[in-house]
């Protein structure tokens, strides 16, 4: 099953480090995946351009591996 990550890489909750570890895993084992890295965002995107960015990404991706009907 295809996995989609983001995650800011100022994030202090999580550390950034782990979904790289994540992706990195993901692409080793040949795993169909997509990460984001959002520079400068914390734990939950705050600023409007991020989450506008993290829908886009997001919608691309369900209608990519999930599309409707």
């Amino acid at each position: 099953m295809p996995v989609l990550l983001a995650h800011g890489e100022a994030d202090t909750r999580v550390p950034f480090r782990q979904s790289k570890q994540y992706a990195d895993a993901l692409a080793a084992a040949g795993k169909t995946h997509e990460f984001y890295p959002i520079p400068g965002e914390i734990h939950g995107f705050t600023k409007a351009a991020n989450e506008q960015l993290w829908l886009d990404k997001l919608d691309a991706f369900l209608a990519k591996y999930n599309p409707a009907g």
